[in-house]
Formats: structure tokens, C-alpha cells, sequence
């Protein structure tokens, strides 16, 4: 398959893994009151996975050919990327959003792996 078809199902996957889990962490544990709506909550967790998400496919692997750094960087770099998106699109305080990024992701990594 090619590269971008892969990026494209890998897009969509993580989506589909991510958006729902940010939502209920977000929606749940986020803050009170609960002002943010889960649409918003998903359409913001879709820009930022699509804003995050070429740089890991298309930029990252110029600058590293090791496939342990280039994942150990990449995850910190994506998870700090959203985790910004989220306390300023969202409103969220720094602890709430690292915490909703880490955990989609970190499920989203897992998740990704088996399948």
C-alpha cells in the first residue's frame, strides 16, 4: 500500500480512536461547569490530530532514521502540540490538558500497535 494511503487509514484511525476518548475525558474530568459541548470537544480533537498527525509522517522521519528516538519524540511532540490546542481552544488548565492528550494518545499508540 502506499505511504499516503497508509497516512490517510492511520488518520483516520487515530480519529476514530482519539475523538471519543478526548471527548469523555474532556466532557467528564475536564472542568466545571461543564461549558463545552462534546461536539466542540470532537471537533477540536479532529483539528488537532490533523494538524499533528502529518508532521509525524512526513516531517519527523527526515530527522530521524531511529525508529525509538522518532517515536519517543514524536509522541512527546504530538502530546505537547494538542495538549496546547486543547488549554487554549478548550479552556483547559495545563494538568487537564496533558492528561486528555496523553491518554488519547498513549490508547491510541497501544491501539494502533495491535491492530
Amino acid at each position: 500500500m502506499e505511504y499516503g494511503n497508509k497516512f490517510v487509514l492511520a488518520l483516520l484511525r487515530t480519529i476514530s480512536i482519539e475523538v471519543p476518548l478526548l471527548v469523555l475525558f474532556i466532557y467528564y474530568f475536564g472542568s466545571t461547569p461543564r461549558v463545552k459541548t462534546p461536539f466542540r470537544i470532537a471537533l477540536i480533537g479532529v483539528i488537532a490530530s490533523a494538524l499533528t498527525l502529518p508532521y509525524l509522517w512526513f516531517v519527523l522521519p527526515l530527522y530521524f532514521a531511529n525508529n525509538f528516538w522518532f517515536a519517543f519524540v514524536g509522541e512527546i511532540l504530538v502530546i505537547v502540540v494538542e495538549a496546547t490546542i486543547y488549554k487554549q481552544l478548550l479552556n483547559l488548565d495545563w494538568l487537564r490538558a496533558i492528561g486528555a492528550s496523553l491518554v488519547a494518545n498513549a490508547l491510541s499508540l497501544l491501539l494502533g500497535l495491535v491492530l
